[in-house]
């Protein structure tokens, strides 16, 4: 058997096997504190929320009242099978970008991560439809950096659109990605070839007028999210220097233990390579990954709120 076939049927496995545990824990877990409230929060019709944009929290919404039941395994159907989802794009954009052998690992250190595996693998979180909704944005966006002459360029451009639209409309951290996107395409050559054109601004009109519901609500409520969210990052009173190291030092560890602390050492090292490298498609991926890591360990030493996952 080649290698390819070898790592088709790796990966199938290991969608499966991820596929399988994420069912049995929805299925024997009750609903954690953050699901409750999330399910809480969107019995009544909103444009939003206080912490979060809407669709994180109203696709369990939406099974619930086509269900007629907030039972566990059911509202979390679709955050299970949007990280499944996920997992394929991950898995086809690393394919795509390097080897069907990167794809594979990619895909195992993504399923047995535990964040990923546990909480946004089938927790009604918005961090699911976040991911889901980043990586078919870059999978797109990648068709369109790294083809020769790609068909349809526009129609692409629109799709990169709707989904980072959707991303932006799960959760907020999605405008560092695409920050993150914009900075690699003014880096670069062909990043700036597209920019003379009218594609990615249809795409930031698409993605903007996904996260109109977000900015009237904001609008209507004293700009309580944008408040909210912001001041978790506003250094606490009587800060010394102890207290951001440690701090900083939950912050690392927090991370580490989400990861599994290998990948968390791995993907350190990797991203250090990527800052010194030329080639383009690592670039890629250390400009899209790069923003909210660096952010949020930035301001953790000295926010008064933090969250490891945030970075991830």
């Amino acid at each position: 058997m080649d290698d390819r076939w070898r790592n088709q049927r790796v990966a199938i496995a290991l969608l499966c096997g991820s596929l399988l545990l994420r069912l049995y824990g929805a299925a024997v877990l009750g609903l954690g504190v953050d699901e409750s409230y999330a399910l809480a929060v969107s019995r009544a019709p909103t444009l939003s929320f206080l912490d979060h944009p809407p669709l994180g929290f109203m696709l369990a919404r939406w099974m619930a009242d086509v269900g007629g039941t907030e039972a566990a395994f059911w509202v979390r159907l679709p955050y299970l099978l949007l990280f499944t989802g996920s997992s394929v794009l991950l898995y086809i954009l690393t394919c795509r970008l390097f080897s069907k052998a990167a794809g594979v690992w990619a895909l195992a250190w993504f399923s047995v991560a535990p964040f990923m595996l546990i909480s946004a693998g089938s927790w009604v979180v918005p961090d699911g439809p976040l991911i889901f909704f980043l990586l078919l944005a870059a999978y797109f966006l990648c068709s369109l950096l790294f083809e020769e002459r790609p068909s349809r360029p526009m129609l692409r451009w629109m799709a990169v659109g709707v989904a980072f639209g959707l991303a932006i409309l799960s959760k907020y951290q999605a405008f560092l990605v695409g920050g993150g996107a914009l900075a690699f395409m003014l880096a670069n050559r062909i990043g700036r070839y597209w920019l003379v054109r009218s594609g990615p601004y249809v795409a930031a009109l698409i993605a903007l007028a996904f996260f109109m519901p977000v900015v009237v609500w904001n609008a209507e409520h004293d700009w309580q999210s944008f408040t909210f969210q912001g001041g978790r990052a506003v250094a606490y009173h009587g800060f010394s220097f102890s207290d951001g190291a440690v701090n900083l030092l939950r912050m690392l560890l927090g991370q580490a233990i989400y990861l599994l602390p290998g990948p968390f050492l791995l993907a350190i090292w990797l991203l250090w390579r990527a800052t010194r490298t030329q080639v383009l498609r690592t670039g890629f991926c250390a400009a899209l990954a790069l923003p909210p890591i660096l952010l949020f360990n930035g301001i953790a030493p000295f926010a008064k709120d933090f969250l490891p996952h945030w970075s991830m």
